[in-house]
């Protein structure tokens, strides 16, 4: 059954299904019920009909919503998760712990007291002890040389960017007010030690002016 075959049966059974109701109807009918043309629809129309009466519905002719109960919802039946639940206040604690440890054992040394790098570091270090506390008997958190690396970079450019505004055109520039963040921070800082892009480049630079 189609949607204009169900709308020319309920015109015909029903009186006040007519032609101003068809109008104002009809396109509801279809945006509702469209999707189920075919088989399901014939058998929500009989279900439907073979129930509705004016009386019990307080309605003159059989709704949408009246053909959607005999309809698939669509919706998928997982059954019941008999499966591990997830512990989300062990996951919590659990993380704690790994972050508080790292901070005392290795944040606190790699910060140099300095706030702006234990933000950073601890910028770093958190996502991957909320990941870590959901294993059962997770390892001592500890960042990576390269991560703490990234972690002072991070703190090294907002730092920059609070005291010189935009990066400036000339890379060199740039460079030195990096290298004087760095060493107000107590940070022994090369290009290399920066990026391997950077380093390229300065030293393509410089190679060029020397020539």
């Amino acid at each position: 059954m189609t949607v204009n075959e169900l709308l020319a049966k309920l015109a015909a059974a029903f009186p006040a299904f007519n032609a101003q109701a068809t109008e104002a109807w009809a396109p509801v009918y279809r945006a509702r019920l469209g999707r189920h043309e075919g088989p399901a629809l014939t058998s929500a129309y009989a279900e439907t009909l073979g129930r509705f009466t004016v009386k019990s519905s307080k309605a003159l002719f059989p709704m949408p919503a009246d053909f959607e109960e005999h309809l698939p919802t669509g919706k998928v039946n997982l059954g019941k998760d008999s499966g591990p639940k997830l512990d989300f206040d062990r996951r919590k604690r659990q993380a704690d712990s790994l972050f508080a440890n790292w901070k005392a054992r290795q944040g606190t040394r790699a910060a140099k007291g300095n706030p702006a790098l234990m933000r950073a570091l601890e910028d770093m270090a958190r996502p991957l002890a909320d990941v870590a506390g959901w294993k059962e008997n997770p390892e001592p958190l500890v960042l990576t040389k390269d991560q703490i690396r990234v972690a002072y970079q991070r703190a090294i450019s907002m730092e920059r960017r609070m005291r010189h505004g935009r990066m400036p055109y000339n890379r060199f520039h740039w460079w030195d007010q990096i290298k004087a963040v760095a060493a107000d921070w107590g940070i022994e800082l090369t290009p290399e030690r920066w990026d391997d892009e950077t380093a390229k480049y300065l030293n393509i630079v410089q190679d060029h002016e020397a020539a």
